[in-house]
């Protein structure tokens, strides 16, 4: 994802090898074992262009059109994983989650608090718990692979737990500026957890 634009050209083609053979060991078991063969072939095909243009990006050391392609590759994977009913993937938690979290991130940092009440501001925030509480279930059925450092994973877990609670705890004044910082802090936390948890998915 983001991640591919952090370090050199070197590291991003390295990434990018990792999810190349990755799709290609798996590519064809997808297209075999779904109902939905054509939609599942378009994302294929879309796919397997998108990566050639995340190689070339990768070339050229752009780092906003990396990480638009790896965004664009990454939201195709999670496709691809709902047309065939696969609900136990523990990083698509964590990306739904940051899809609620950054506009819960909007909201908070906009002078007119998004056009949004209260109320509904508050119930974006619970659904995002309720992500939050399904992905950690996963995690604990699941338990690390053999790639994963236990470690390194609870402490990422347990730094967005930190966050979240005090992202909450500064909600409780319902003074804006009180919970901006709060906010920003779980984004950071949410985003290590999701490149952490992502090492180990070969995402």
């Amino acid at each position: 994802t983001w991640h591919f634009a952090d370090d050199s050209v070197s590291n991003c083609k390295n990434q990018l090898d990792r999810l190349k053979s990755e799709w290609w060991r798996t590519r064809a078991e997808v297209l075999k074992n779904t109902e939905r063969q054509d939609l599942v072939g378009a994302l294929a095909s879309e796919i397997d262009a998108l990566i050639p243009s995340l190689d070339a990006a990768c070339d050229e050391g752009d780092a906003a059109v990396i990480i638009g392609h790896a965004y664009h590759i990454e939201w195709h994977f999670r496709l691809l994983r709902h047309f065939q009913e696969i609900d136990d993937y523990p990083l698509d938690k964590l990306w739904t989650m940051h899809d609620i979290y950054e506009e819960i991130h909007g909201i908070v940092h906009d002078e007119m608090f998004g056009l949004v009440s209260w109320l509904e501001f508050m119930q974006q925030v619970n659904t995002m718990q309720e992500v939050w509480l399904k992905y950690q279930e996963l995690v604990s059925h699941h338990g690390p692979t053999e790639s994963q450092s236990p470690d390194r994973q609870q402490q990422a877990i347990a730094k967005v737990e930190e966050c979240l609670q005090h992202f909450l705890d500064a909600l409780g004044s319902e003074f804006q500026r009180d919970f901006e910082f709060p906010c920003d802090q779980l984004g950071d936390a949410l985003r290590e957890l999701i490149y952490v948890q992502a090492t180990t998915q070969g995402e």
